[in-house]
């Protein structure tokens, strides 16, 4: 990792056969590539609070074989403006990536199936997300404060949408609800100013909580026929 990567992989698994990240150490890098293999033994995890307010970092790379990225792993990166996540990681922790304002892309495989609350709240750069297939949950506030966010992709499968998951996006200006999701918690979609359509594919309409969809100045639902 960077030029002096010793200081900064040091947590040795349950099983003395791995490694997670644990900090950034002594490296001064701003770009860091953390590597596949550590002391001839594979990293594969980012543990909680890695890079925790870690500013001046801009880029990461995260090797295949990593599984999981911890809680607030890199909480308030400011700097970060692109990761690629690789398809072995299956689960994302609360605010992992909370706060990281310049973040403008970020590609979310379908190996992961977990994202935790606030994954990304605040990441008020990013413009567009893909929620992998085989997500069933999407928790409390992650995506909220997303205010250059103008596309979302919400796959047939998600049957929850967490409270204030979208809260504050104000630019999202379309949004399909599948017909899998069966309650929408309040205030999921709340403050949208932007938001013109909303299209629910359900034929039995979902359970929504209490402003849900508060302070939308004009948009228009579409539900199936099956559903009037």
């Amino acid at each position: 990792m960077g030029t002096r990567p010793g200081k900064s992989i040091t947590a040795i698994s349950e099983d003395g056969e791995s490694y997670y990240v644990t900090g950034i150490g002594t490296v001064t890098d701003f770009n860091i590539v953390i590597p596949l293999i550590y002391n001839n033994k594979p990293v594969i995890g980012i543990s909680e609070k890695a890079f925790f307010g870690c500013n001046s970092l801009t880029d990461i790379t995260i090797p295949e074989g990593v599984t999981s990225i911890g809680n607030y792993a890199f909480y308030n990166c400011g700097s970060l403006t692109s990761i690629v996540i690789p398809d072995s990681v299956t689960s994302i922790g609360d605010y992992a990536f909370y706060n990281c304002g310049s973040l403008t892309s970020i590609s979310i495989p379908n190996s992961v199936i977990s994202i935790g609350h606030g994954a990304f709240s605040g990441c008020s750069s990013l413009t567009s997300v893909a929620i992998p297939e085989g997500v069933t949950n999407i928790g409390e506030y992650t995506f909220s404060d997303c205010s250059s966010l103008t596309s979302v992709s919400i796959p047939e499968g998600v049957a929850s949408i967490g409270l204030g998951s979208f809260k504050n996006c104000n630019n999202l200006n379309s949004i399909i609800i599948p017909s899998s999701v069966t309650q929408i918690m309040a205030n999921a979609f709340y403050n949208l100013g932007g938001l013109s359509t909303i299209i629910c594919q359900a034929k039995n309409p979902p359970l929504i909580y209490s402003n849900t969809f508060s302070n939308q100045e004009s948009c228009v639902l579409y539900v199936p026929e099956e559903a009037l």
